[in-house]
């Protein structure tokens, strides 16, 4: 029986939490192929989407206000870039997806978190819905167009309408800051070499360490449930 145990996980003075996780025993050379997999697909999941830029009302651009917000325009970002997105590749529609959009249409007084989003939810879901986002302190309805795209390295393009005033969110921060992992031999109690895996997770704060790695293999398990299912229809052909 393969066991998963926590090592110890800690958090610095910048909110970034620290995890260590090993798994064993495996097999010579499980650790190697399980590791790879598990970086690959779990950067997949967490880092591939963001919010790009948000369309908001015209607003005071002297002091950046919004009227109605408790929170200017640089607080409404930095919350905004803390929101992290899960796509679902159990839908086929989302591998040709480059960007869509998410609306945040409220009446106020009320705080506004993540799960206000309103999405795709059969392509992608919040994994941190109750992340807070801003407090509309006003008796009013307030609508925010959050543009969400797939993470690419570039300056994004600054667009003005009449009505409409569309802030870049240029520097996003990617949830996952650090994914290592490194193999070590051991003996089982029968006295056979296995190896064990050991895997360090790094992430920005919004996202726990464990929740990243249990969300990478439920991924992988989901993978080989379907191709285990279609090679069953495929053999019976």
């Amino acid at each position: 029986m393969i066991f998963i145990k926590k090592i110890k996980t800690n958090k610095d003075l910048n909110n970034n939490i620290f995890g260590s996780f090993m798994i064993e025993p495996l097999e010579i050379g499980q650790g190697i192929t399980l590791a790879t997999s598990l970086r690959r697909t779990i950067y997949s999941l967490f880092s591939e989407f963001f919010i790009s830029s948000l369309q908001i009302p015209k607003f005071y651009n002297e002091i950046n206000y919004i009227f109605g917000l408790r929170e200017n325009l640089i607080d409404l970002n930095l919350n905004l870039k803390q929101v992290i997105f899960k796509v679902l590749p159990k839908n086929e529609n989302y591998k040709n997806l480059i960007k869509f959009q998410g609306i945040i249409s409220i009446q106020g007084p009320v705080i506004i978190t993540a799960s206000h989003i309103n999405l795709p939810k059969e392509i992608i879901k919040i994994i941190n819905p109750f992340q807070y986002i801003c407090t509309l302190v006003e008796k009013i309805f307030l609508t925010l167009y959050l543009n969400i795209k797939k993470t690419k390295y570039s300056l994004l393009i600054n667009k003005k309408q009449k009505s409409i005033q569309e802030h870049n969110l240029n520097n996003y921060n990617l949830p996952i800051k650090k994914l290592n992992y490194k193999i070590k031999l051991i003996h089982d109690y029968l006295g056979n070499i296995k190896e064990c895996l050991i895997i360090e997770i790094i992430t920005d704060g919004s996202i726990s360490p464990q929740r990243c790695l249990l969300e990478g293999i439920k991924s992988i398990y989901d993978l080989f449930l379907n191709i285990f299912y279609n090679l069953q229809n495929f053999l019976f052909i």
